[in-house]
C-alpha cells in the first residue's frame, strides 16, 4: 500500500504540475513579455512610418528651397552682370594737336572717320566706333580748325564737328 500511496502522490504532483504548466505557461515562459514586445514593435513601426512621411515632407520642402535658391542665385548673377555692364564706360578718344599744350585757349571738336567697308581693319572699326575728339590749344577757333584739318584731312575720311572753347563754365558740357 505504501507503494500505491507513493504512486498516488506522484500522480497528484504530476497532475498538479501539468495544470500549473498549462495555466502559468505565459508567466513562466514570458508569453506576456512577447505580447508586450510585439505591441512595442508595432508602435515603433507606426512611429517609423510617421517619421518617414515627415522626412518626405521635409525633403520636398528642401527641394523647393534649393530650387528657389538656384533661381535667386541665377537672378543675382544676371543682376551682377547687368550692373557690371552698366558700370562699364566706353573710352573717349582725345587727339591732342597743336604746338604746345597749355598755351592759349583749349578748343575741342568731335572727330569721326568713315572707313571703307571692303578693306577696313577690325581694330580701326573698333577704335572709330568710340566717341572721339580733337583738342587743340591755340588763340583762335580759325587756327584750331586749320590745324585740325591739316592733321585729319577730309580726303582720308575724317570729319570734324564744330569747335567749342572749353574751360568756360557755360560751354564745358558742349564738348565732352
Amino acid at each position: 500500500m505504501l507503494l500505491i500511496s507513493i504512486l498516488g502522490v506522484l500522480m497528484a504532483v504530476g497532475l498538479l504540475l501539468e495544470v500549473l504548466n498549462f495555466v502559468a505557461r505565459d508567466f513562466l515562459c514570458g508569453g506576456r513579455r512577447v505580447d508586450a514586445l510585439r505591441a512595442a514593435i508595432q508602435a515603433t513601426q507606426k512611429d517609423l512610418a510617421q517619421a518617414d512621411n515627415k522626412m518626405n515632407d521635409v525633403k520636398a520642402d528642401l527641394r523647393k528651397a534649393l530650387n528657389d535658391l538656384d533661381r535667386v542665385k541665377s537672378d543675382f548673377q544676371s543682376t551682377e552682370k547687368e550692373i557690371a555692364r552698366k558700370q562699364k564706360i566706353d573710352p573717349v578718344l582725345v587727339y591732342l594737336v597743336g604746338p604746345e599744350i597749355g598755351s592759349g585757349t583749349r578748343f575741342r571738336a568731335p572727330l569721326t572717320k568713315v572707313l571703307a567697308a571692303e578693306n577696313a581693319d577690325p581694330n580701326q572699326k573698333l577704335m572709330w566706333s568710340k566717341e572721339a575728339f580733337v583738342e587743340i590749344w591755340v588763340n583762335s577757333e580759325d587756327r584750331a580748325r586749320q590745324l585740325a584739318w591739316d592733321e585729319f584731312p577730309a580726303k582720308q575720311g575724317y570729319s570734324i564737328g564744330a569747335f567749342v572753347r572749353t574751360g568756360d563754365a557755360d560751354v564745358v558740357g558742349k564738348a565732352a
